[in-house]
């Protein structure tokens, strides 16, 4: 039977979607108890005191071996079923999630709400409690708090203080935001609109052309890179929109071998009558891309980026696979074939004997 502290910390742990650094989740129990008004000292021993118990029944505390945070997950995954459901009945979603604020407990929010475990009044009131740490006096510059304004804005929370902090967001050289998740900082352009008028955000997005690398795009996510792209062009910040154009073009021609491994678009090619089927399928592949990223390009721009493509590697190591294949292939035929020749043998020694 656990206490409400063996509560309170479990509840944290499966909040902050199962696993946490030991730290995290200590400090979000330490900050329950301070707002209880709990002695700092008492607080400490507390946390002990029920770590201590739930080990290695509810939760597994692990330590690192380079020496880094202890790592705590929950012992049996059904420990979070059980939680939510709880959490659903008493609706103290916003009570610990004002003591939560690590990627993996917003992250772990957003599948929540996206899984419709939690009524639209119990995500507002997680919203509220969130804007209220992340916009006030203590907002930090960090991977954590852009992460929190993203989910804000995204969520549809709008106020003067989140217009405040995505402007000062905005305001952070590109070297300072390349320090933090690409699909964050892309994410939070993408929606910028709809807290930024149009001119103080084509003005931020066009001094960003200049300051971001192609490094900085949020490769693999097309969703978000279109979806930037496209309020870049609704605000005409031509520079930015022209800047993420040249970028993406830069990076897939840097890596147009891996894009085309990684699509699979020449299986079955590898002799050299497949050389022209082979260049017109990296063609079509590079412009049926871009056309989905929201970016149209030229004749020309699509042979730019497939004249980078080592169209002859990739057949040769097209042969080379299906050469051992098929050598393994033999192999295993030939190991049938034996099998069959000693069944037969046996069979034979037998039937002799009988």
């Amino acid at each position: 039977q656990l206490n409400q502290d063996g509560r309170d910390i479990t509840c944290l742990a499966v909040l902050s979607g199962g696993g946490v650094n030991e730290s995290e989740l200590r400090n979000a129990f330490l900050g329950l108890l301070h707002e209880a008004k709990v002695d700092a000292g008492l607080a400490e021993q507390r946390y002990w005191v029920a770590m201590k118990h739930l080990s290695e029944s509810v939760l597994v505390r692990t330590v690192q071996s380079y020496g880094g945070d202890p790592w705590i997950r929950l012992f049996n995954p059904s420990v979070a079923d059980y939680v939510l459901g709880q959490l659903r009945r008493s609706r103290l979603w916003s009570h610990y999630y004002s003591q939560l604020r690590s990627i993996g407990a917003l992250s772990h929010f957003e599948s929540l709400r996206e899984g419709r475990q939690l009524t639209d009044a119990d995500c507002l009131s997680v919203l509220r409690v969130v804007e209220e740490r992340e916009c006030g006096s203590t907002a930090r510059f960090d991977a954590e708090g852009l992460r929190a304004i993203r989910v804000l804005v995204e969520c549809g929370i709008r106020s003067d203080a989140i217009a405040s902090r995505v402007r000062a967001w905005l305001s952070l050289k590109g070297s300072e935001l390349s320090a933090y998740s690409n699909s964050d900082v892309f994410r939070l352009l993408g929606e910028a609109e709809s807290v930024l008028d149009s001119s103080e955000l084509r003005t931020s997005l066009d001094r960003l052309a200049g300051e971001l690398s192609a490094a900085d795009l949020p490769h693999g996510d097309q969703n978000v890179f279109r979806r930037a792209l496209g309020v870049a062009c609704e605000v005409q910040a031509a520079t930015f929109a022209e800047w993420m154009k040249t970028a993406m073009m830069e990076s897939w021609a840097a890596g147009i071998d891996t894009e085309v491994r990684e699509g699979d678009i020449l299986s079955g090619m590898y002799l050299e009558e497949h050389r022209a089927a082979a260049r017109s399928a990296v063609h079509d592949f590079v412009a049926e891309t871009f056309s989905e990223l929201g970016v149209e390009l030229s004749p020309s721009d699509i042979e730019a980026v497939v004249a980078q493509a080592d169209i002859d590697g990739a057949l040769e190591r097209n042969l080379e696979v299906l050469m051992r294949d098929n050598e393994d292939l033999a192999g295993s035929a030939e190991y049938v074939s034996a099998g069959d020749d000693s069944s037969a043998a046996i069979d034979d020694l037998f039937q002799r004997g009988r």
